[in-house]
């Protein structure tokens, strides 16, 4: 029988899995880079330079494709890549490749020890101080000792929307961070329930993956905003600009696309498994169905609007609805349906 237990052991695998795959990504695009660096300075040192020949190449090709019953243009120039450019080039990619192994272990370690606080400012969350807010840290250390856990430290967003959200990686350095409208609006109760559903994403790990979802997509929204400051930069050549705007949007596409689509296939089923963990830590599923009931009317946090990697980590969407067709295909569903997620807490506490 598939456990809790399981489902942890399950995330730690998958977040090493994501970040030795991460590794491996960057090695094999700084390698790429750096051959391709090398060929061009080889070639730049001659009286002819590489993307001239380059272009002067596809040129003629394009040329006898189109015209193929005319007299084959023929470039008067060496192939324009030579046995010397060939030798000289794998040089100048493994150093690239050891840059860029360097710069994926940095990348990674800044995540794991950098993400809790750059979650936390992109939501403009506050810190609270427990000697202003007694009550508050009193319901939170009394459920993470019952989930067996040291109690996280607990931040504010000031919004007056329903919403609740936990980040960093590793028990001993959590931060949980509630809305301004939650602590208004729900029961006692009800913020009991809301806060041992967050409480369990920690237990269960979830955090580490949406972490690695995050640092993937910040990364690779980096390097389609490096080689977009490339393909602009002067004496770039036709070629040359070519060449970096569009590695530019194929990065640029993976992480809109491909990234984005791995943290809401995490986060709709990581939801299940939370929901579940944190109606067994509080015992009160009913109090936690009153507070979904309350949450989707009004969960929406305006300062995540414009941070989509940081939709997974929320009790609920905290993002504007899109489009029909995004709403209609699910898309944009970073989470299961409030119903799907009520039916399933009934049906836990034998009421169906």
């Amino acid at each position: 029988m598939y456990t809790a237990y399981d489902y942890a052991a399950s995330n730690s695998r998958r977040m090493f899995l994501l970040a030795t795959v991460f590794v491996l990504f960057s090695l094999a695009v700084s390698w790429g880079v750096g051959y391709g660096i090398g060929l061009a300075h080889t070639a730049s040192q001659k009286e002819n330079n590489f993307w001239g020949r380059l272009s002067k190449t596809v040129a003629a090709e394009i040329c006898n494709t189109i015209f193929p019953d005319t007299h084959e243009i023929i470039i008067e120039e060496p192939l324009f890549i030579t046995d010397e450019m060939k030798e000289a080039a794998p040089a100048f990619a493994w150093r690239s490749m050891l840059l860029g192994f360097i710069f994926a272990c940095l990348w990674v370690l800044g995540g794991y020890r950098y993400g809790e606080w750059l979650t936390l400012s992109a939501a403009h969350a506050v810190r609270l101080q427990e000697k202003e807010h007694l009550d508050l840290y009193r319901r939170v250390t009394t459920i993470c000792k019952t989930a067996g856990l040291p109690p996280p430290k607990i931040y504010l967003v000031l919004d007056d929307s329903l919403n609740a959200f936990t980040a960093g990686v590793g028990k001993e350095n959590i931060a949980l961070a509630v809305t301004s409208g939650l602590l208004e609006k729900l029961s006692g109760a009800e913020l009991e329930a809301v806060l041992a559903q967050q409480v369990a994403h920690i237990k269960l790990g979830n955090t580490k993956l949406w972490l690695a979802g995050l640092t993937t997509a910040l990364f690779l929204s980096f390097l389609a905003e490096t080689c977009f400051a490339s393909a602009i930069l002067p004496k770039r050549g036709v070629i040359g600009s070519i060449f970096f705007l569009l590695v530019g949007v194929g990065c640029w596409v993976l992480g809109a696309f491909v990234a984005p689509l791995m943290r809401f296939a995490v986060s709709r089923q990581a939801a299940f498994w939370a929901d579940s963990q944190g109606v067994l830590i509080n015992r009160n599923a009913e109090a936690f169905i009153s507070a979904l009931e309350k949450m989707r009317q009004d969960s929406r946090v305006e300062l995540l609007d414009l941070h989509p990697s940081l939709a997974g980590l929320c009790v609920l969407n905290p993002r504007e609805k899109s489009t029909l067709i995004m709403e209609i295909s699910g898309l944009n569903a970073t989470h299961p349906s409030v119903e799907k997620r009520i039916l399933a807490l009934k049906e836990m506490d034998g009421k169906i």
